[in-house]
């Protein structure tokens, strides 16, 4: 017996494609890539190497979002971003920090990117502050006549490390500022607003970025895998805008997956 029109009605308002499960094949799949890629069974290894080194997904996909880049390809590319980007802003998509317990909203506007950590250096009058890592330590330092007036070693870039130690609370206001100062500008994983940078315009869609091309591909990946880890980690809660933002998330996905096999 054929559906009454309402039955018909409430049968196709249920039948919308859910995307949760193919975004996690399709994650599987890059997460599989990029240990190889990196030969590292670590996350954090797999991220640094897809966002900072040359590799099939990066060296694709950051010449793509060049504003200047409007063939189709590019086009889509940057169409689901800009998806993506309006639907998590429309949601409180969040995620829990494991090393603080601090729940955050997963957003482009508000997302930690890999940079390197670059090493920093500032002057002011005499005095010579450094942040660098070498031998696998973050070292801060104050120089003054080529003499070290103040050093400070750690496994792991952590600011509140630097002002909680005990040489640094004696250090005159001035110095304790600009050393604060070059230690920031040191983050090797800063949290960014890609939507209100200092960077020239980077138009994304409908979306006006601002940040360089380099900074959108790595807090993308960045998003993802936060969208991945709030996914698995049981802290998604399924409702029909919170599921709406893994549609976006799973082509990009595809787009990756793609990009890898271009090779």
């Amino acid at each position: 017996m054929a559906l009454e029109p309402e039955a018909a009605r409430k049968w196709r308002d249920q039948a919308q494609f859910d995307y949760i499960g193919p975004f996690v094949k399709s994650w599987a799949a890059f997460n599989a890539w990029f240990r190889h890629g990196c030969g590292s069974s670590s996350d954090a290894d797999g991220l640094s190497y897809v966002t900072t080194q040359d590799n099939l997904v990066r060296n694709t996909a950051i010449p793509l979002l060049n504003k200047n880049k409007t063939n189709d390809r590019a086009q889509k590319f940057k169409a689901n971003i800009a998806d993506l980007h309006e639907r998590l802003s429309d949601y409180d998509l969040n995620k829990t920090d494991p090393k603080t317990g601090t729940i955050y909203t997963i957003r482009l506007s508000s997302v930690r990117v890999l940079n390197q950590g670059k090493p920093q250096k500032r002057q002011h009058n005499k005095d010579q502050f450094l942040v660098h890592r070498t031998n696998k330590k973050w070292r801060s330092e104050i120089k003054r006549d080529d003499k070290v007036a103040f050093e400070f070693e750690q496994g792991e870039w952590n600011i509140d490390e630097l002002v909680t130690y005990g040489k640094f609370t004696k250090l005159s206001q001035t110095r304790r500022t600009f050393l604060q100062a070059t230690y920031n500008a040191a983050d090797p994983c800063p949290l960014l607003d890609l939507t209100a940078g200092d960077a020239d315009e980077l138009p994304i869609g409908s979306v006006p970025f601002r940040c360089t091309e380099q900074e959108l591909f790595s807090g993308l990946v960045r998003v993802l895998y936060d969208m991945r880890n709030s996914l698995l980690h049981g802290e998604l809660v399924p409702n029909e805008t919170a599921l709406r933002c893994y549609e976006p998330a799973y082509w990009l996905l595809k787009d990756f997956l793609a990009f890898a096999d271009a090779g």
